[in-house]
């Protein structure tokens, strides 16, 4: 459920941008209120997924704990402490080193060489 809400918000992000394009160039009111109407959409769209999410993780006890713990640690907020009880949650790691490179924290490393960052994912979620 999160990889789509990260979807959906950096669409939102987009269509936010586009918007404030649209107006420094000056189009016409009738483009910007397309734009608008857009991104009403996918505010809604981000409102029910929080909604949804929200509601799963205080339904099962010990994913609410995993993220109130997670919290608890410094520059850790509210997505990254989902995140991270998810894969805790989804994944099984030999070590901290494992799930850190999961997450993206640090690089994955193989037996002879130093793997990269995972790539990003991308995705495009439309009205």
């Amino acid at each position: 459920m999160l990889m789509p809400l990260d979807c959906l918000e950096a669409d939102l992000r987009r269509e936010r941008n586009r918007r404030e394009q649209a107006a420094v160039r000056g189009s016409t009111e009738c483009v910007l209120s397309s734009i608008d109407v857009g991104i009403e959409f996918l505010h809604g769209q981000c409102k029910a997924m929080r909604k949804t999410i929200d509601s799963h993780i205080v339904a099962d006890d010990l994913l609410s704990r995993s993220v109130t713990r997670l919290r608890t640690f410094p520059a850790v907020g509210e997505r990254t402490a989902m995140h991270m009880a998810a894969t805790f949650a989804t994944n099984s790691f030999r070590n901290g080193k494992e799930a850190a490179a999961d997450l993206g924290l640090v690089r994955r490393s193989s037996a002879n060489q130093v793997v990269a960052f995972p790539a990003r994912r991308a995705c495009r979620i439309s009205p």
